[in-house]
């Protein structure tokens, strides 16, 4: 059973690249039904003179555009990339297409990613040129950071702990069909006051670097153990925290063979290797 659903999980990303038409040849452009003359305006330079920059680095930048109320009035969080290993992108999909199916399969799963408007590469000559994915913004919602030691709701213990624990059961899911996150960190990790009696709302961003690997669990156990220090080594819990944190990560993922005990040996052992590296 656990095959099966590694296998329709990796085909459910396989499937989004076709339903966008993500082609390697040529440009192409996905929009959820109805955005297209939404993404239209997104694109034009006006569009990001009049948003807010919000994230920039040498390859990708990142705007928050309010739409006119002509457009639907949404507020949409525009991510661009440039041209960046032309020659790898000629014979692979582009950074922000696999993202893009990353958000739609990852969604399959039950997993609460933004909203998903639109997705698509530009290439000349089979050379990817730049590449842009829209989602839509998170209204209300706060990046777990608050929550680290020296965040402003580290002291509010339940509402911390209900945003380790969802997000853990989420990243359980992932694991059970061997998703290996690579990015799981507060930071990409929204969250908001809960609503119809839950305690706390969750939104994923910033996936592009998952990927489905077709391992042995044995051998996916270091993926597991790497994404689960990432996050534990952000929020700086005491022994007593990650052991109930990983209890309740186990009690969603059923196929891990590894007791609590010896999980918590091996993220710890993973955290202090990137103390390690941080203090180098």
């Amino acid at each position: 059973m656990s095959s099966q659903k590694r296998s329709l999980a990796w085909r459910s990303r396989q499937a989004a690249l076709a339903d966008m038409k993500a082609r390697l040849r040529t440009s192409w452009r996905w929009a959820e039904p109805g955005f297209e003359r939404a993404l239209d305006y997104l694109l034009t330079p006006e569009a990001r003179e009049q948003g807010e920059k919000i994230w920039q680095t040498r390859h990708k930048a990142v705007w928050k555009i309010q739409l006119p109320p002509e457009l639907g009035g949404l507020c949409a969080v525009l991510k661009s990339s440039d041209k960046m290993r032309p020659l790898f992108y000629s014979w692979n999909h582009s950074k922000i297409a696999r993202e893009a199916a990353n958000y739609r399969a990852l969604a399959s799963l039950g997993i609460p990613m933004a909203r998903l408007l639109a997705a698509g590469d530009t290439r000349r000559n089979f050379i990817l040129q730049d590449s842009f994915l829209v989602t839509e913004f998170a209204a209300g919602c706060r990046d777990g950071r608050v929550f680290i030691r020296s965040g402003e709701l580290a002291g509010e213990t339940g509402l911390r702990r209900a945003f380790i624990e969802e997000n853990l059961s989420y990243l359980a899911k992932m694991h059970m069909v061997h998703c290996f996150h690579k990015g799981f960190t507060p930071y990409n990790l929204l969250w908001k006051p809960g609503s119809e009696g839950r305690q706390i709302d969750l939104r994923w961003i910033d996936v592009s670097s998952c990927c489905f690997l077709p391992l042995t669990e044995g051998m996916f156990t270091k993926y597991l153990v790497r994404d689960i220090a990432n996050f534990f080594w952000y929020l700086k819990l005491d022994e007593t925290e990650k052991l109930a944190a990983l209890r309740h990560y186990l009690s969603s993922n059923t196929r891990t063979p590894l007791s609590d005990r010896e999980l918590l040996h091996l993220v710890d052992a993973a955290i202090a290797e990137r103390d390690e590296r941080e203090q180098a």
